[in-house]
């Protein structure tokens, strides 16, 4: 069976890009999600099929949507238009590292569409205004930066709605094997600062290594050791941008064996040493 022509929200070769788009030419077109896009049916209707699942769009409704997903319409009214901003892979790859809530990718993979109250429809243009910003303005200093933020900020307003709603995010067919990856997502966001040995989380988990190398291959695309590798990565670049703690200080407090080791473990994962990083992306 051919595959289905894909669907480009924007045109250029940014990543990133947002707008508000007519769509419909929807139709039977699968959409590239680039990392991440989110986007607000402002009029119009449609069916998204997220995963093989169907959902309805109607005015209100908002879908949030990963590189990973497969995503298609149909039932396009010829009024459909969207609001819409969408990221490029290292941004929501390195927000991910930083977020290991299970009840937000738990509550997102089972929810991807979901309606939203006329306050909440609000405050998301409002965000998509801060994006439309953000986007125009790439090229300045702290542009990636604004990006990322904005866009963590968004995902940390949808954990903190999810996990006090009274409908808490439900299973879906969710089965063991995910639920030993998201306490392993939990176990490495509190523990890699002091330990990145994929042993120590088989053993904190209570099963082999191998199992968990399928599981993370299975359900997130990477090796334990690439997650926690990617996890560090983010943790020293953070410390690396934000504060001003010299390589060796940074490597006291992420337990490196020296500062020399972790100038090694950064180049070899980024292509940068840490001073270069510092000087390329510091405030």
């Amino acid at each position: 069976m051919s595959s289905l022509p894909t669907l480009h929200l924007a045109t250029g070769n940014s990543p990133h890009s947002t707008g508000i788009v007519h769509l419909k030419d929807f139709e039977g077109k699968r959409l590239d999600t680039k990392g991440f896009t989110v986007l607000l049916v402002t009029s119009g209707y449609a069916s998204i099929s997220v995963n093989c699942k169907l959902h309805p769009l109607r005015p209100g409704y908002c879908a949030m949507l990963f590189y990973d997903d497969r995503v298609s319409f149909s039932a396009v009214s010829p009024d459909f238009e969207i609001r819409f901003s969408s990221v490029g892979y290292e941004i929501i790859d390195e927000i991910l590292y930083k977020m290991a809530s299970s009840i937000l990718w738990e509550g997102l993979f089972a929810q991807p569409v979901f309606r939203l109250s006329r306050q909440q429809i609000v405050l998301l243009n409002g965000w998509f205004n801060q994006m439309d910003w953000i986007v125009g303005r790439q090229d300045d200093r702290y542009g990636r930066e604004m990006l990322t933020n904005n866009l963590h900020t968004l995902l940390m307003a949808v954990d903190n709605q999810m996990s006090h709603t009274e409908q808490k995010p439900r299973e879906h067919g969710r089965n063991r094997g995910w639920k030993i990856i998201t306490q392993f997502l939990k176990l490495v966001a509190h523990h890699c600062n002091d330990n990145r040995d994929v042993q120590f989380y088989a053993d904190q988990l209570c099963i082999t290594t191998t199992y968990l190398y399928k599981l993370c291959q299975k359900h997130i695309g990477h090796s334990p050791k690439e997650f926690i590798d990617n996890h560090t990565i983010a943790e020293i670049k953070t410390y690396l941008t934000d504060t001003d703690l010299s390589v060796r200080n940074i490597a006291d407090r992420l337990h490196f064996e020296s500062d020399t080791y972790l100038a090694r473990y950064f180049k070899k994962r980024t292509g940068l040493s840490p001073i270069s990083y510092r000087n390329r992306n510091k405030r």
